[in-house]
């Protein structure tokens, strides 16, 4: 070899070494970039679930994610001890855990979503974990986060609770219709309205469904009272309202400055109308066809007067 191809060679192999140094840091770095951000995402991760589940940290918390091997292992700790979060969490709080992942991806600056989607999100919640989520959860995603959020259920009190809670928000309130061969139908949903429909059509019929009238008019008062309130307050029913039934929701009514008294006495009334005094009273019948016409005429026409569409 001559002195020049020698020189050739070396310089060669110095550029092929610096390649090699480059590749090695710039894995280096993306690993410890990866790292940061599994950190930084299980961070937040962590602050939602302990907002979810709002139980003792030093109890049961979200521990990490690790990503060594091949697949990244989501990690719990239960007691002070490192462990599978599959594993040891119980179901209501894999829930929850499984909630906060999909609240941080969905909050993540590069999500091109604005909206959160939930699908019947308080399974195996019990009442306190269903009241973090309703209340400061969804609060926050919709007030600091300014996100839409659009939750699916097929729960009717949860779909009417954030409809009630929310009033202010001026939420949309839609029903899939029953699968045709024109594909899934969509509508909005009017609950008084529904109700309504409801009541007179079975008010036609025998005793028995003019009986399941009279038990749906009780519902249907139940409502007309808490939208009333909100039609007149401009707030959400207070919360130790929400799932109060029968004459004490009437409270509510009587809290209000100018409410008719008229109003306030038939929508009273009207709560126990058509209920039986006796499962052992042979004489009773429930009211006829008019009579629960003529209530709900009357009840309706109450709501339109405080600017309810029915």
């Amino acid at each position: 070899m001559t002195r020049q191809s020698i020189s050739d060679t070396s310089q060669i192999l110095g550029v092929r070494e610096a390649l090699r140094q480059a590749r090695r840091a710039a894995r280096d770095f993306l690993r410890r970039e990866d790292r940061n951000r599994v950190q930084q995402r299980g961070d937040e991760v962590s602050e939602w679930f302990d907002m979810l589940y709002g139980g003792d940290p030093e109890v049961v918390r979200f521990g990490g994610v690790d990503p060594r091997g091949t697949t990244m292992r989501i990690l719990g700790e239960v007691l002070g001890h490192t462990c599978h979060a599959s594993t040891h969490f119980s179901q209501s709080q894999l829930n929850c855990l499984g909630l906060a992942m999909h609240i941080v991806s969905a909050t993540s600056a590069n999500c091109p979503f604005d909206f959160v989607l939930f699908d019947d999100p308080i399974q195996s919640f019990g009442e306190e974990l269903r009241e973090r989520l309703l209340g400061p959860v969804l609060s926050r995603l919709l007030d600091e986060h300014q996100k839409q959020l659009i939750v699916l259920t097929h729960l009717q009190n949860l779909a009417d609770r954030l409809r009630y809670g929310n009033e202010r928000r001026q939420p949309m309130y839609y029903r899939f219709l029953p699968f045709s061969d024109q594909g899934i139908q969509v509508q909005p949903f009017n609950r008084l309205r529904s109700l309504s429909q409801s009541i007179r059509y079975r008010a036609r019929s025998d005793e028995i469904e003019r009986s399941v009238a009279c038990q749906r008019l009780r519902t249907f008062v139940e409502h007309l009272i808490k939208a009333i309130y909100q039609a007149e307050t401009g707030q959400a029913v207070p919360r130790e309202y929400e799932d109060r039934t029968g004459t004490d929701l009437v409270i509510l009514l009587e809290s209000l400055y100018g409410f008719p008294r008229p109003d306030l006495d038939y929508l009273r009334d009207s709560i126990l109308f058509g209920v039986q005094p006796s499962h052992d009273d042979p004489t009773w019948h429930p009211p006829d066809t008019q009579m629960i016409a003529h209530r709900m005429d009357r009840l309706e026409q109450i709501g339109r007067n405080h600017g309810l569409d029915i």
